[in-house]
């Protein structure tokens, strides 16, 4: 095969030749990676086994919240205006949705912690809490589910400069805002055909009569989210309508949205329950009052405009139009 020939190209296999000694090991910057583990016992007359496990679980957690936002950040760049946005923005947030399973079952690994080492092992820990993890506290701002009234709640715990990074977050659109975003200029480009009439007159008519009859809340959104523009909410409700490649498509990027939501909620239950059968009554290691804390903060988390668009949409009584 002839360097033009080859997928590479000349550049390409000029690039190859820069790193022709590159090893796996060195790719992957292992030496710093796998020496980032440094258990404060190591070093004391009796050093805690499950104090390894116990930085390695939240360094993992760590690594993978990267990740989340950096997906977050390529959908959130994106033009939510332009044709091609749903279909780049669907894998995208399929990984995300996949990560945060991923977290929810790493999660899981907490309950093999020996309660009686982690409590050997809470003294070593100071003033070092998980409410102090910036990149979770920037993944719920980016998601939607922390805005800027409750942020200094979450940031009691954090550096100024953290606070600041974190409100600057909480001031710009979300991953809702998005694709809502997205699904006006959708609706825009579709507006004139047969079916997005035929949505629009029986999607409007039972909207109205819904929110008439029973006070149903469904575009009068929480206070954390800005109001859905009809626009999007009947794109959204076209694309959980009908069949179409295109309209699934949507209606897969929006399931994969409300998804993350359910699965950082669950995450949040998840993780109080945990912390209730380690401590007991004990307060959190950064001084709050432990799973009380992180209990209340799960059932504070909001829904957002689309996930309550489409809870309301699945309710009995409600016709979807074919």
């Amino acid at each position: 095969m002839t360097a033009e020939a080859c997928p590479l190209g000349r550049g390409g296999a000029a690039q190859a030749g820069l790193h022709a000694g590159l090893r796996y090991a060195g790719y992957l910057r292992l030496d710093q990676v796998l020496g980032a583990q440094a258990p404060l016992s190591a070093d004391t007359a009796q050093p805690i086994h499950d104090e390894h496990f116990f930085i390695v679980l939240h360094q993992a957690h760590e690594l993978w919240f990267r990740q989340w936002l950096v997906e977050a950040a390529a959908v959130l760049q994106a033009d939510a205006q332009a044709p091609g946005f749903f279909t780049d923005a669907l894998p995208k947030l399929h990984r995300m949705a996949e990560i945060q399973a991923l977290l929810n079952q790493q999660l899981g690994l907490l309950a093999t912690l020996d309660p009686l080492q982690f409590l050997a092992m809470r003294p070593l820990l100071g003033s070092a809490s998980g409410s102090q993890s910036l990149q979770f506290v920037l993944m719920e701002a980016t998601l939607g589910t922390l805005d800027e009234a409750r942020a200094p709640q979450a940031c009691t715990m954090m550096t100024p400069a953290e606070s600041t990074q974190v409100l600057a977050t909480c001031r710009q659109p979300t991953l809702h805002d998005q694709l809502a975003r997205g699904l006006a200029a959708e609706w825009q480009r579709q507006q004139a055909t047969p079916a997005a009439k035929a949505c629009h007159a029986q999607w409007a008519q039972a909207l109205t009569e819904r929110e008439a009859a029973q006070g149903w809340p469904a575009l009068a959104l929480p206070a954390a989210f800005a109001r859905l523009p009809r626009a999007a909410a009947l794109a959204a409700l076209l694309a959980r309508s009908r069949s179409q490649p295109r309209e699934r498509l949507i209606d897969d990027a929006l399931d994969r949205l409300c998804q993350l939501e359910q699965l950082l909620h669950r995450w949040r239950l998840q993780h109080a329950e945990q912390v209730r059968e380690l401590l007991d009554e004990l307060p959190g290691t950064g001084g709050s009052s432990g799973h009380r804390y992180l209990s209340a903060n799960a059932a504070a988390q909001p829904h957002s405009a689309l996930r309550t668009l489409r809870q309301w949409a699945a309710r009995p009584g409600i016709q979807v139009p074919a």
